[in-house]
């Protein structure tokens, strides 16, 4: 829509009038909306705007900024003369064209394409989180904890944003004027700062033991979990500020999400076999997986003073000499661990030459063979998977794509005497070793004065097939129940 400037007969002045372009079936024209006489006085340079104004008014659109009050008051008088003299389809319009009107009084007619709402707001995920807060028993636990009725509400708050939203304290008072909160909580929200949910969380990060505890103890009853086996690994997050107050925030290359330029925090989780949390803890920044064994260990044997411990599963960032020693100290300690490197030499023959069995249960799913070993006091765990050998032989096969494209470019240059010197190549070796480790142990390479080779031994042809297929584990009642 646009304003132009017309010639009357019946005036002298030009004559203003609101059209808008629209597309017939011979193009394109121009049709008139409303005119306006001579009587309203609009600065051309502030024309476009009213335009605008007027369109998101007879559209029924909600503008994203703030108009100059002047321009509503021309808006006003322009919707106002649409409206009793204007060429817009209005209402009463758009009544007239359907047939006589409906007798029963019970029914009425609703035009769908002028249908609008001033102030939306989503309650979708906002109803389920309360649903499951009320299911665990939260708001008792916080009683117990000494929160109060509003602290308890101002809690609920803080958690559904975490859960929908992810945002921080700060960042919850604009939140909450998008969702339906109020009729939910039944707390007055034109109340809260964002001083209440600081103080919130420093309340319950004091209890956070005893939440929990509570809270995993009532998972269990709704849920039927069982306290057989854990899984415990370590992962990371940062902070993009600086954390000067913050003992815990520290700068670390080991950095997941490579922020190595933040301080970041290690925080250490303990999962149940159907992914429920049991316990987590929060480390320094440089906390490394070894290093935070003996803490968790510590805690877990509190919780089962009176019963036997869980079953524990680790990665292989959690094995070395001292962790071992650790781990065996607990006599009714079950565990699982991954072999590291090279520990697995032994074996060779066994993934060879012995019978694997069929994994049941897996009818689905790729499929899986294992071989338990018993060895000394450990009992070693051999899996053949489809899925992991399928994955395993696509990444190498990509790095010794890379790896022989080095060789062979090497191998060239030095039969065409682009490369002759010994100190050069053996150090080119040496790199490629390193940047392509993983698959360059498998290789023999040779270099003698103007002679280059590489070649990969038939006897290591077997050891290329299953890296990373081993696990240990440390009592032989536990594989029965595999």
């Amino acid at each position: 829509m646009f304003f132009r400037e017309a010639i009357s007969k019946n005036s002298k002045s030009p004559v203003l009038q609101l059209v808008e372009n629209i597309r017939t079936e011979k193009g394109p024209r121009q049709r008139l909306i409303v005119s306006l006489g001579t009587y309203l006085k609009i600065p051309k340079e502030k024309r476009r705007e009213v335009a605008r104004i007027v369109k998101e008014r007879l559209f029924g659109q909600q503008s994203l900024f703030e108009y100059d009050s002047q321009l509503i008051a021309y808006a006003d008088k322009i919707i106002k003369k649409i409206q009793t003299e204007g060429k817009w389809d209005s209402v009463r319009e758009q009544v007239c064209k359907f047939k006589k009107a409906i007798k029963d009084k019970s029914t009425a007619e609703i035009f769908i394409d002028d249908v609008q709402h001033g102030y939306d707001r989503e309650l979708g995920p906002i109803l389920i989180g309360h649903c499951f807060w009320e299911r665990l028993n939260f708001s008792t636990i916080l009683s117990d904890c000494g929160f109060n009725k509003t602290q308890i509400k101002t809690a609920q708050i803080s958690l559904l944003n975490r859960l929908i939203a992810q945002d921080s304290e700060h960042s919850i008072i604009s939140w909450l004027q998008t969702v339906a909160i109020e009729e939910i909580v039944g707390l007055d929200v034109s109340l809260c700062g964002d001083d209440r949910f600081y103080r919130i969380s420093d309340k319950l990060l004091k209890n956070r033991d005893y939440i929990e505890e509570k809270l995993y103890q009532r998972e269990k009853d709704l849920f039927s979990l069982e306290d057989s086996i854990f899984l415990y690994d370590l992962t990371n997050t940062y902070f993009e500020g600086v954390c000067a107050k913050n003992p815990k925030a520290q700068y670390n290359g080991n950095q997941k999400e490579k922020r190595t330029d933040c301080p970041q925090v290690v925080v250490a989780l303990v999962l149940d076999g159907d992914g429920f949390i049991r316990r987590h803890r929060i480390f320094n920044g440089k906390m490394t997986d070894v290093k935070s064994l003996d803490k968790i260990l510590i805690a877990l044997e509190d919780d089962f003073k009176d019963k036997p411990m869980p079953t524990i599963i680790f990665d292989r960032g959690m094995v070395s000499d001292d962790n071992l020693k650790l781990l065996n100290k607990y006599d009714n300690l079950k565990y699982i661990l991954m072999c590291r490197p090279n520990e697995d030499q032994f074996l060779h023959q066994d993934f060879h030459n012995q019978q694997f069995s069929l994994l049941e249960g897996r009818d689905r799913k790729p499929k899986v063979e294992i071989f338990l070993k018993e060895v000394d006091d450990a009992v070693y765990l051999l899996c053949k998977s489809e899925g992991r050998k399928a994955k395993e032989t696509a990444m190498r096969n990509k790095a010794e794509e890379r790896l022989e494209a080095e060789l062979t470019n090497l191998s060239n240059q030095i039969q065409k005497g682009r490369e002759n010197n010994p100190v050069n190549i053996e150090r080119r070796i040496g790199k490629f070793k390193e940047r392509h480790s993983k698959v360059a142990k498998y290789y023999e390479i040779k270099y003698q004065h103007r002679e280059f080779s590489y070649t990969v031994p038939d006897d290591i042809g077997i050891a290329k097939r299953f890296s990373n297929s081993l696990k240990k584990l440390k009592d032989t009642q536990l594989l029965l129940g595999i």
